[in-house]
């Protein structure tokens, strides 16, 4: 299978969106988005455009990964993955796989040190990310449910 990254553009937004919102409503996500996806995701591509990718797998819309040069810089130039969306019909043939590593050689060009990104600890995207030799930080995501 050919697997290439191209840049993500902001015409491309609600498709982006839509795909996203088709993924995560699935388990163990669950989730529901409170805010427009398709202003998130333009917000995303313009913040950081040279990290804003749309997945094709055999010259089809395969997926999307969007990054941000991350602020937390302790390591050297760091890049958040904020998200890694495969379509389901892409699913499972190596394209994060082959994404993950399209990514990190492209950032080694670019003289970063580090990935970081989040995952649902009961997902298993969670241990796919560990089989790819992420490692657990000893930073903690922590959240405040704002009401």
């Amino acid at each position: 299978m050919d697997i290439r990254l191209e840049k993500l553009k902001l015409k491309q937004a609600g498709w982006a969106a839509g795909l996203i919102e088709t993924e995560f409503k699935k388990e163990p996500y669950n989730m529901v988005w409170a805010q427009d996806l398709t202003e998130i995701v333009k917000k995303q591509i313009t913040r950081s455009p040279e990290l804003a990718f749309k997945i094709i797998a055999d010259e089809k819309d395969a997926g999307i990964l969007l990054c941000a040069e991350s602020l937390w810089e302790p390591a050297g130039k760091a890049c958040f993955i904020e998200m890694v969306v495969v379509e389901e019909k892409f699913q499972k043939k190596g394209i994060g796989r082959t994404v993950l590593h399209l990514l990190e050689e492209k950032l080694k060009k670019e003289g970063y040190a580090l990935m970081t990104l989040m995952s649902d600890a009961g997902s298993a995207a969670f241990g796919f990310y560990e089989r790819e030799e992420f490692k657990k930080s000893r930073w903690v995501f922590v959240e405040k449910e704002l009401k």
